[in-house]
């Protein structure tokens, strides 16, 4: 059996304007969904027309959280110059 397949995620972690005009940044808000919701959606944000992820990975990460094997999201974002690594969980992959 090969060994599990995970997903590293490189991006700008942005300042983003909140709907009352503070400011954040993406992972902020994210981290707050997931621990106010217990989960997080997170998509692509490209012009490109197809997904970063290979249709055959795609498949292999599915049957992985299907079969009970832990599957992991690594997101490296970068903000303000300093890098920051976090690790989520996957519980289920669309």
């Amino acid at each position: 059996m090969s060994k599990p397949l995970h997903i590293v995620l490189k991006f700008p972690n942005e300042n983003v304007i909140l709907d009352d005009y503070s400011e954040s940044d993406r992972i902020t808000e994210h981290k707050k969904v997931c621990e106010d919701k217990a989960r997080v959606i997170w998509g692509q944000d490209s012009s490109r027309m197809r997904s970063g992820v290979a249709n055959k990975n795609r498949i292999r990460i599915k049957d992985q959280i299907a079969n009970g094997i832990n599957t992991y999201s690594f997101f490296l974002g970068t903000y303000r110059g300093k890098k920051d690594l976090y690790v989520g969980m996957m519980r289920k992959y669309l």
